[in-house]
């Protein structure tokens, strides 16, 4: 599977509203949202080095970070893994501002 595929596999499945009945569907969909997350965060902290460098993974981060916020008024007890979240994005956008910047040191290069 590729790494675009996973990504919309893991789109699917953290959007994906199940018709089931009863009471314990809320459950069944909070913890359903919260795997995908586990995932993803373990994921992206084993291969964050390969997975800076994809477009498909930056896109899918971004999307799946907004329909994360979307899902806290509904799922307030997310907070944690949309704050565990935000902060492989900015360790992610600080990797890539740190890559372009024009102060960025060099090895072996003397000031």
């Amino acid at each position: 599977m590729s790494t675009s595929d996973l990504c919309q596999a893991l789109l699917g499945h953290y959007c994906s509203r199940r018709h089931h009945q009863g009471k314990d569907k809320g459950k069944e969909v909070l913890d359903r949202k919260r795997q995908v997350l586990h995932l993803v965060t373990q994921w992206t902290t084993l291969y964050r080095d390969f997975l800076r460098e994809d477009e498909h993974v930056k896109l899918f981060m971004k999307t799946l970070y907004r329909f994360l916020l979307d899902d806290l008024y509904e799922y307030p007890t997310l907070e944690k893994e949309q704050k565990d979240l935000q902060k492989l994005l900015r360790l992610h956008r600080r990797h890539t501002a740190e890559e372009y910047s024009p102060h960025r040191k060099v090895r072996g290069q003397t000031a």
